[in-house]
């Protein structure tokens, strides 16, 4: 063997290394990717089911009257030309919180969908209640548009967070 020979072995078996000690890397690199990828997939998987556990949305809805008193109270507004009556989320609204003294201050999501030009069903998700045992309220009320212009409720139903129930619930306190 000559030395040129020799050389070139050397340096075949430093670039060996350096490819295997490369190789070796990149194993590493993609075995630190494939954890870090499960554990954010167990991560989401946990969050997902915390979510649906304690933040879900309502399964059962009981059905409420509408009350004489709202009816006539609408019946006077719609009578008078009060605005609010031409706009289902503000009769919805009005529906949910009648014969309240306070004010309107808790955090509300109103969602509208108007189904035909002369019906639409409205959905109210409020929370951080003011009230001592109830911590969140969902309420779904159906409108239809009369004659004159003004929205009159058809439907109302609705359930609740709290008053010694774990998540949501349509029965009285415990």
């Amino acid at each position: 063997m000559t030395d040129r020979e020799g050389e070139r072995r050397a340096a075949t078996v430093k670039v060996g290394r350096a490819a295997d000690a490369q190789a070796v890397s990149h194993m590493r690199t993609k075995r630190t990717l494939w954890v870090v990828a499960a554990l954010a997939l167990v991560t989401a998987v946990c969050a997902m089911t915390w979510w649906g556990i304690f933040h879900r949305l309502p399964s059962t809805l009981a059905s409420f009257p509408i009350h004489g008193q709202f009816v006539q109270h609408l019946e006077t507004g719609a009578a008078e030309g009060a605005p609010w009556t031409r706009h289902p989320a503000q009769v919805a609204l009005a529906l949910t919180h009648f014969g309240w003294s306070d004010s309107f201050e808790n955090p509300v999501s109103v969602c509208v969908e108007q189904v035909t030009p002369s019906r639409a069903q409205v959905v109210i998700h409020e929370w951080e209640c003011k009230d001592d045992s109830i911590t969140e309220t969902y309420a779904a009320i159906r409108l239809e548009r009369d004659e004159t212009g003004a929205w009159r409720p058809t439907d109302y139903a609705g359930c609740w967070k709290g008053r010694g129930h774990l998540g949501w619930t349509t029965q009285p306190a415990d």
